[in-house]
């Protein structure tokens, strides 16, 4: 795909957009895991055995993994807005990065569309079958 100046110009004001939901998708879905870690926190303190201290490790990890991919997916956007803005202000030798534009408007429309759905799907095993699983619900 040839980066054109309609694309360019489509997209130098789209991603901003995206981004910015990403952004503010992201803080909302750290903000919510308070609990969680709350829950993690003292089930540490209460079963100090191996694979208590594992599972919270492992659903801390789950989380910040999400993070780190969706912060990489922003990188992305800022690089395509940056080459959008060069091709819009007039440089011509930029053709070639279509794709690379293409892909970062296809990533940040489904960032912005799995960022809500991903922490619901990992949290389908929800906080209270874990603790009856351990034993800690009565």
């Amino acid at each position: 795909m040839t980066l054109t100046e309609s694309l360019a110009s489509v997209t130098a004001q789209t991603l901003p957009v995206l981004a910015f939901a990403a952004t503010l998708e992201i803080l909302t879905i750290h903000r919510s895991y308070d609990s969680e870690l709350r829950f993690l926190r003292a089930l540490v303190r209460e079963r100090p055995t191996r694979w208590a201290a594992r599972l919270a490790v492992a659903l801390a990890a789950a989380r910040w993994v999400l993070v780190v991919i969706y912060l990489a997916l922003i990188v992305c956007a800022i690089r395509a807005e940056w080459l959008c803005l060069r091709v819009l202000g007039g440089e011509s030798g930029l053709g070639g990065y279509g794709g690379d534009i293409e892909f970062a408007m296809i990533a940040s429309f489904v960032a912005v569309a799995l960022i809500p759905i991903t922490p619901a799907l990992l949290r389908m095993q929800s906080l209270r079958t874990i603790r009856k699983d351990i034993g800690l619900a009565g």
